[in-house]
Parts: structure tokens; sequence; C-alpha cells
């Protein structure tokens, strides 16, 4: 819509509204790509991004590719957003078949949606590289408002979210039955959804080993692939 948008403009003579709609069509078109890959089904892999150690706890970055996606999408979004505010202010881009009320409305608005898109892109640009940090003690996702800092001894059950109807992005999986803000979406994780589910529900079952989440024995079974029960390692 909003490619189609800019080339009416270009047509128009409007040359910078042309770039404004094409650079907020661009941030759509990786958004889009973004979703697509979180519905990609995924193996047990590291993905080429293998979890490190750092001070003696797991850390797992977020996947390369989605991180990638969501600091252009934003990015290129509110670069063309705030080009728009901009340019509209400086009487260089006219909405067409819009009313004089809504001409005055749409830039101010643009430029805070802008703002918020560029600061995001910053953010996630900058941000830390741990998405998930995974120790003896529990489970910390830095970014998730209420996931950041639970203990084992809250997790009563480690099962995957059932995506029928859930209007959310991506995979999902939750720690407590019923508790939806202890859910935690894994498809981000770069291991993979299924590995990343696993990792946590195998250490859930097992106590007795939480300690070798601070050693290298984690990182080989991952590798090996030996956090699957047996009867599971087709699932």
């Amino acid at each position: 819509m909003f490619a189609g948008i800019g080339i009416v403009g270009l047509a128009g003579g409007q040359r910078l509204g042309f770039l404004c709609a094409e650079l907020i069509a661009c941030g759509m078109i990786l958004d889009i790509c973004s979703i697509l890959r979180s519905a990609r089904l995924r193996t047990m892999t590291t993905a080429g991004v293998a979890p490190f150690l750092r001070d003696g706890v797991l850390t797992i970055r977020r996947d390369r590719l989605m991180r990638g996606f969501d600091i252009a999408s934003t990015a290129t979004f509110g670069a063309g957003a705030l080009l728009f505010a901009l340019g509209a202010w400086r009487d260089a881009v006219h909405i067409s078949l819009a009313s004089e009320h809504a001409e005055n409305l749409y830039p101010p608005v643009a430029f805070v949606v802008g703002i918020l898109y560029i600061g995001h892109a910053v953010r996630a640009a900058n941000g830390d590289s741990a998405w998930m940090i995974v120790s003896e003690r529990g489970i910390s996702v830095p970014s998730h408002r209420t996931a950041n800092g639970l203990d084992w001894g809250i997790v009563t059950e480690v099962t995957p979210v059932l995506t029928k109807g859930d209007k959310r992005n991506g995979a999902w999986m939750s720690l407590r039955p019923g508790e939806r803000y202890d859910q935690i979406r894994v498809d981000e994780s770069c291991l993979g959804g299924p590995a990343t589910f696993w990792l946590i529900d195998f250490y859930h079952r097992h106590p007795e080993l939480r300690a070798e989440l601070g050693g290298t024995a984690v990182i080989r079974r991952l590798r090996d692939g030996s956090l699957v029960p047996d009867a599971h390692r087709n699932v």
C-alpha cells in the first residue's frame, strides 16, 4: 500500500514523499520477514550461533536474523515517519484526499512514532547480547517484563503453549500452567524453539544436574542432544 502511495507521490512530483513511503513499506516488509522466520519450524540446532558461558551462567543470544530484521524494520519505518513529519512541516509532502484537520494532525503523530521506532532500533542494536540467562538459580529473560528472574522453585511444569487462537507471534512455552505472564517466547532463541524448550524442561526435571549450567557440561548436552528423552527424540 505504502509503495503504491509513494509511486503516486513521485508521479505528482513529491520525491520526498516517495522516499518516505518506500522507507515505511520497506520497514513493513522486513517486519513480515521476521514473522515468517519465527513461524518456520526449526530443528535442534544452534543455527550457527552457539550459547556461551558468562560469569558462570549459560547465556543464550537472540536469533541473529530476527535481531537484524527487528533493527532494520524499525529503523527504516522510523526514518520514513520522521522524514514525512519534517517534509509535511516544510510543505514538501502533501497527503492526497486528506482534510485540513488531518494534514495538521498527521505530522506530529508521525514524528512521535518515528522517534519511538528509531529509539527501539538503537536499543536493539546496542542491547546486551544476552537474550536468555539460565543458571543453577533460575531463568531470566532481560527483555521480558515478568520473566526477568524466575527461580526454579516457582516452575511447576514446562509445556509448549498451543498457538491455535493465539494472536501473538512466535512459539511460546509455559512455566506455570494458567499463568500467562510467565510464558516465554522461545522461537527468538539462537538455539531455535525446540532446543530451548528441551533445555528448560531437562533442568526442570533434573534439579540435581543444575550445577551443569555453570560449566561446559550443558554445552556438551546441547551438542549431543542428550537433553531430549529418547521417547521424544523426533518431536
